[in-house]
């Protein structure tokens, strides 16, 4: 399991996890703090989107619960990122998993 701190302001992609050939990534947590309206979207490097828009009003936490499952997994060969729709502090920490896909 990776463990990271997370910060971003600005309204494009940030890398959470990097591709690695012959895995996919699967997210088992991340917790948010927002300080402001903005819509966030978790989502591969290559731009599918993997949980949906969440859409933030005002500043606030989030934090998911997988009920003992991965909150969302990407295909083989890509990464993991964030997208923020604007220049909104977003911070937190996440944890992920590469699990290596058998041919």
């Amino acid at each position: 399991m990776q463990h990271a701190a997370l910060t971003h302001a600005a309204g494009t992609a940030k890398q959470i996890a990097a591709l690695k050939a012959g895995h996919h990534v699967e997210l088992w947590n991340i917790n948010l703090r927002i300080t402001g309206a903005v819509n966030v979207t978790i989502e591969d490097t290559d731009g599918t989107d993997l949980m949906g828009l969440l859409t933030f009003a005002a500043a606030g936490n989030w934090n998911p619960d997988g009920n003992g499952n991965p909150l969302c997994r990407t295909a083989t060969g890509v990464g993991l990122q964030m997208l923020l729709s604007g220049a909104v502090l977003v911070a937190g920490s996440v944890s992920w998993e590469y699990v290596r896909d058998d041919p």
